[in-house]
């Protein structure tokens, strides 16, 4: 008895560690836009495009079928119908080395009405049909291992913009790319930069906003690319982040604009950085 007490103990002190551990990378908001890093510290690949060959069933009583992601059931020989909900699944491997990183998985297009649930926990859902929506995803995957993606997908008839009445057919499904990726615990989201130009549309200011979840120590570093590729010299490049909202300002003089018959585009590189290193960054065009 006294040996299955402590095990029983050892068990759930194992348990709680864990729990603490995992629970250190606090779950970002569902209703906000995250970008993809092209380089992310400790992990080789930050992105993965989950779109392909998935798992398909028309209805509750039929079975599994193949089919592709994204594209629309309907051009691909199923009889969608309005208000009947529909099911796709998708098995995959998260990379190991997300562990300790926010996961994030993105559809960038679901008509109409979605119901998301990974790997049999239900976790959101979302009405939309041809705007981007994100999830974090990071309580319900297990890093290194196989997961499973399902995706209730219903056409509904009462959808204000009622697409498929314009279609003259019933467009329901995912119908553009699904992408799974990882973010640092310090990172960015609602991410976005606007361009104002003074009364005579000579010099500009580059206006930057985004939210953070936690800051100590960090900042975030940006470099501006011309169209030729030289550096643009910044009066200041690097600012403290603070948790919460942020707002950066870039003078910029006299760049050059942006019209239909000269399309001038500047590289805006935003490097995240904390204590000192560098832990990811990822590229904006402006105009």
């Amino acid at each position: 008895m006294k040996i299955k007490t402590i095990l029983f103990a050892f068990g759930c002190s194992l348990l709680l560690s864990g729990t603490k551990a995992f629970a250190q990378v606090e779950r970002l908001p569902d209703e906000a836009s995250y970008p993809v890093l092209q380089e992310l510290a400790g992990v080789e690949t930050p992105a993965v495009l989950l779109s392909g060959t998935w798992q398909f069933r028309y209805s509750p009583d039929s079975k599994w079928d193949k089919i592709q992601v994204p594209g629309e059931p309907a051009m691909q020989g199923y009889a969608i119908e309005h208000d009947k909900p529909f099911t796709y699944r998708k098995s995959f491997t998260v990379p190991a080395d997300y562990a300790g990183k926010h996961t994030i998985l993105r559809f960038d297009g679901v008509y109409s009405h979605a119901r998301l649930f990974v790997n049999g926990t239900f976790v959101r859902e979302h009405h939309g049909g041809f705007t981007r929506w994100e999830t974090d995803v990071t309580p319900f995957v297990r890093p290194g291992k196989k997961n499973e993606i399902r995706l209730e997908v219903t056409d509904r008839l009462d959808d204000i913009s009622y697409a498929s009445g314009y279609a003259h057919h019933p467009i329901g499904g995912i119908l553009r790319d699904v992408t799974l990726f990882a973010l640092p615990e310090t990172c960015l989201y609602d991410f976005y930069a606007e361009t104002h130009l003074d009364a005579a549309y000579e010099d500009a200011v580059l206006k930057i906003g985004y939210s953070s979840p936690v800051a100590g120590g960090a900042e975030v570093a940006y470099t501006l690319t011309d169209p030729s590729g030289r550096r643009y010299p910044l009066a200041q490049s690097r600012f403290p982040l603070e948790e919460g909202g942020n707002m950066n300002e870039l003078p910029v003089k006299n760049p050059l604009k942006w019209d239909a018959e000269h399309p001038n585009l500047y590289t805006l590189t935003i490097t995240l950085s904390k204590d000192g290193k560098e832990i990811g960054r990822f590229d904006r065009r402006i105009g």
